[in-house]
């Protein structure tokens, strides 16, 4: 564990939000050389790392080098060219004022510490870049420098699971037309909510966390009130932090809705805020849109017993411009065909585009990986998961692999609270040796 931790606070110094991961990988290349270890590093920012010190099967570990970055409204750090600062919380890791990169920095550390073992074994280290954001590196990763079938990703977040399928991760912009209209100008508020718990598109989705869009529809569910804009700006797999409405409503009582405000907060165990304002407006969003927004299903779709297998994540919105843009997750091709074909009918006369698109992959029939992972771990057990991996991109350019993803147990990632379970990462990490050195296939 203590290499692990070693490696991830070297790492935390290096600047790698997605897009800006050249300095991670010269510092991969150079671990490499100071280790007389076949490397390999692309354009793309991918780095390869092989290591053969046994005859078994190759297999893949990989993680992703690159983070999101995110940080407090206070906070002065410069993330193009300046690292993280970590700290010790009881039992956590975590950063100050920023995101941590536990995700994947974790899992990145763990596969040096393992390149850094003694014990026999045959591994071809793969660290992609952009997972976050486009998955470029994933997409152009040279895949013929790769002989093994077995993919072992740390890209997991819950100690002891095993995923072995994970969700496609479709992003959609909306355009309307004639949405919004100039009108004389005339007073309205300006009302800002912030401070709510975010959090992972995908895996935190269903935690029924506050949305800055239905808290704000659901004052008004019984009032008409008059809509003049929404902004929205947040990442993809984010769920909003923030929102900025502004509206007109005669009979707004700021008592009534700091109370509804505060009983919300209660309710969910959140901490959001507000901020309000008095702004003079001359745009007007039609009402016939306003009650088409206000109905339609933002986040959960559809549930399988306990798991999400469908969901929509409204993560960018600006009215006056008439554009939305949306994630959409699915576990099957059928579930995201169905959701597109509601999205065209609800918001009819809408321009719909496709900004990316990225696969799902699903368990292997016959997975001799998770029987060596589930025999090495007594505790563990298999999951599917309703987030994007790098894995459908794998299982589309390696034919017949076999692909399992475990990891150290991450909270709250994306957000300025994440924070990584340090007794979580020596667990798992032994559980990675253990697994590497049981390969006999």
């Amino acid at each position: 564990m203590n290499k692990t931790l070693k490696y991830f606070n070297e790492i935390a110094k290096i600047p790698r939000c997605s897009g800006n991961e050249k300095n991670i990988a010269k510092y991969l290349c150079e671990f490499a050389k100071h280790k007389g270890l076949e490397f390999f590093a692309d354009e793309f920012d991918n780095v390869i790392i092989k290591k053969k010190t046994s005859n078994f099967s190759p297999i893949i570990v990989q993680a992703h080098t690159d983070m999101v970055c995110v940080k407090s409204k206070d906070s002065e750090v410069n993330f193009e060219n300046q690292g993280i600062s970590l700290c010790c919380k009881k039992d956590y890791l975590t950063a100050i004022d920023t995101s941590l990169g536990a995700d994947n920095g974790i899992g990145v550390a763990m596969i040096l510490s393992l390149l850094d073992e003694n014990f026999p074994m045959n591994i071809e280290a793969v660290f992609t870049s952009s997972e976050e954001t486009t998955m470029k590196g994933a997409m152009n990763l040279d895949y013929s420098k790769l002989k093994a079938k077995y993919i072992l990703s740390l890209d997991g977040s819950v100690e002891n699971e095993v995923v072995t399928s994970s969700a496609s991760m479709t992003e959609i912009e909306i355009n309307f037309e004639s949405i919004s209209k100039t009108i004389e100008p005339c007073n309205a508020y300006c009302l800002k909510l912030y401070n709510f718990k975010s959090g992972h598109s995908g895996e935190d989705i269903d935690k029924c966390r506050l949305n800055p869009i239905s808290l704000f529809f659901n004052y008004f569910k019984k009032n008409e009130f008059n809509l003049h804009d929404i902004n929205i700006n947040e990442k993809s797999n984010v769920l909003p932090n923030e929102m900025i409405a502004i509206f007109s409503y005669s009979k707004f009582d700021i008592k009534d809705f700091d109370n509804y405000i505060k009983e919300e907060n209660e309710r969910y165990s959140e901490s959001v805020k507000y901020e309000l304002f008095n702004q003079i407006t001359n745009n007007l969003i039609d009402s016939n849109f306003v009650k088409k927004l206000k109905s339609f299903k933002n986040g959960v779709i559809k549930k399988n017993n306990q798991n999400v297998i469908c969901s929509c994540n409204i993560y960018f919105i600006n009215l006056k411009n008439s554009k939305i843009k949306l994630s959409l997750r699915a576990n099957k091709k059928s579930l995201e065909e169905k959701f597109l074909n509601d999205l065209n009918v609800h918001f009819s006369n809408s321009k719909i585009n496709i900004l990316d698109s990225k696969p799902f992959f699903e368990k292997s029939k016959n997975n001799l990986l998770l029987s060596k992972l589930l025999l090495t771990n007594k505790n563990a057990y298999e999951k599917e998961i309703h987030a994007g991996l790098e894995g459908g991109i794998f299982a589309e350019n390696i034919k017949n692999c076999e692909i399992c993803v475990i990891g150290a147990t991450i909270l709250n990632m994306h957000t300025i609270n994440e924070k990584v379970e340090l007794n979580s990462i020596k667990n798992v990490y032994q559980w990675l040796v253990k697994t590497i050195q049981s390969i006999d296939f």
